[in-house]
């Protein structure tokens, strides 16, 4: 069963859970964003504890892509910081992972993810694949490149771009300088999946107003808008199962700035849609 359509959480409401000896990061704690059924990919944010580490070396059977939310992490020789990002495919070896002073990494598995102890077989990994590391503070802002949203006032940093599939993962940001809050009206879809979570700012949609920490998973040709921001956002965003394209209604829509929060839940997310949660909290 393919991920089901989430839109959207704020995951400040969902608890840890703590992982076990049998899993990649034993020790770790972990928030389930979303996931496939049937192949076990899944979008999670870990917490790893201060002191944390794995110093066996081991590989997994599944790409990982991760994004450096708070504190820093060590995997074989590099450190990774706040806003570091990187894409490990399939067999790339981790000879020790550890975490002196404790971070949480927005983190997405691409299929089953136990950790499998051991050196890999050098023909497992796809070094076309590796980003080994990126640090996104030093990537300059460019024009989002989509005229619906063009503006001086929104820049994106391309993170991840595969040209066989036409995935990617970026980070988009739209400022709002002056008291007039930017907006995009409209009803648009996309023929792929599109996965986003805002790392500051608010971005209002026809299901309620996203908040720093908010999160969805839209499966392919689901309509969505308008949307706007009264004070700008910061968001980690990526499409899969082919490249982002956009389709427009031919019918005009206008953003409604204070649309109650009606989110489209998955059943196991549910019970925490509606609790509240300390907004001093950024996931």
């Amino acid at each position: 069963m393919p991920r089901p359509h989430l839109e959207f959480i704020q995951c400040q409401t969902i608890p840890w859970k703590l992982l076990g000896k049998e899993s990649s990061r034993p020790g770790a704690e972990i928030k389930l964003l979303s996931s496939d059924r049937a192949t076990s990919a899944c979008t999670v944010i870990i917490r790893y504890p201060e002191g944390w580490s794995m110093a066996d070396s081991h590989y997994l059977k599944c790409d990982e892509e991760l994004y450096v939310l708070d504190g820093s992490i060590k995997i074989n020789e590099l450190s990774y910081e706040k806003g570091d990002y990187a894409y490990l495919p399939a067999g790339f070896e981790r000879t020790m992972m550890s975490s002196p002073s404790g971070c949480a990494v927005m983190t997405f598995y691409e299929g089953k993810h136990r950790a499998i102890v051991g050196a890999a077989p050098e023909e497992h990994c796809n070094a076309d694949k590796l980003i080994r590391k990126m640090q996104t503070a030093q990537i300059d802002w460019r024009g989002a490149g989509d005229e619906t949203i063009a503006s001086p006032d929104v820049g994106l940093k391309v993170l991840r771009f595969d040209p066989d599939t036409g995935e990617r993962t970026w980070i988009l940001k739209i400022d709002v300088p002056s008291s007039q809050p930017f907006e995009i009206n409209g009803v648009e879809k996309h023929p792929c999946v599109e996965e986003t979570f805002l790392l500051e700012g608010d971005m209002s949609m026809t299901m309620g107003v996203m908040l720093t920490g908010s999160y969805f998973w839209r499966p392919p040709n689901i309509e969505h808008g308008p949307m706007g921001t009264r004070a700008g956002f910061l968001g980690l965003f990526r499409c899969k199962g082919g490249p982002l394209t956009t389709e427009w209604a031919k019918s005009p829509a206008r953003i409604n700035w204070n649309a109650p929060f009606d989110p489209v839940m998955p059943d196991n997310l549910r019970e925490f849609a509606t609790k509240h949660y300390d907004p001093s909290l950024s996931y």
